[in-house]
C-alpha cells in the first residue's frame, strides 16, 4: 500500500478538528504533512493525530486562541520534537496557559511563529514571566473551617516573577 504523505484541507470552512481525525491505523503515515491553513478553526481536540508521526502541521490563518498542552504535548513527545507547527496569523491570547511553551526551548522551537495578539504580536518566546502571571488571582477573606478572618498575605510582583523565572532553571528545583 502506498505511503500517505500529505493531507491538504486548506482553504475550507473547517471550524473544529476532532479526536482521531488523522489517525490511520492501517497506513504508514510517518512523516505526514497536514495542511489546515486558511480555515476557521477555533478548537482542536486531544488525540487528533494519535499514533501518527506528523512532520509538518500547518495551522496558519485560523482562529485559534490557545495551544493546549493536552493537545500538542503528546504529538511533540511522540515525534521526538521533530514536528513543526505553523501557527502564524491566529489571534493567540497568551497567558499562563502558554507557560508550557514559553519555558521549554525544545517545545517553543516546535511552534513556528506563535505571535501573541494580546501582547502586541510579540512571540511566545519573548514573553516574560511577568506577562504569564494571571491577573485575576483572588485571595480568600476568611477560613470556612475555622470561621474567622484570614490574615492577608501579599506578594510583590518581583517575588512572583522570580519564582516563575526559576521554573526555567531545573538546577534550582528542590525534591
Amino acid at each position: 500500500m502506498p505511503k500517505l504523505q500529505k493531507i491538504d484541507l486548506s482553504n475550507n470552512a473547517i471550524t473544529k478538528v476532532y479526536e482521531r481525525a488523522f489517525a490511520f491505523p492501517k497506513h504508514d503515515a510517518s512523516g505526514l504533512v497536514v495542511d489546515l491553513s486558511n480555515n476557521a478553526i477555533t478548537s482542536i481536540e486531544a488525540g487528533m493525530l494519535e499514533g501518527v508521526r506528523v512532520c509538518s502541521f500547518d495551522l496558519r490563518n485560523n482562529y485559534l486562541i490557545s495551544l493546549p498542552e493536552a493537545v500538542y504535548r503528546p504529538i511533540i513527545d511522540f515525534t521526538a520534537a521533530s514536528a513543526v507547527f505553523w501557527t502564524k496569523n491566529n489571534p493567540f491570547d497568551c497567558d499562563s496557559r502558554f507557560c508550557w511553551i514559553a519555558t521549554n526551548q525544545t517545545v517553543s522551537e516546535t511552534f513556528n511563529t506563535v505571535l501573541c495578539d494580546n501582547l502586541g504580536n510579540r512571540t511566545v518566546e519573548a514573553i516574560t514571566p511577568d506577562c504569564l502571571i494571571p491577573s485575576n488571582i483572588t485571595t480568600p477573606r476568611y477560613s470556612r473551617s475555622l470561621g474567622h478572618p484570614l490574615r492577608p498575605v501579599s506578594f510583590r510582583k518581583s517575588q512572583v516573577s522570580t519564582a516563575v523565572r526559576n521554573l526555567r532553571r531545573p538546577s534550582l528545583w528542590r525534591p
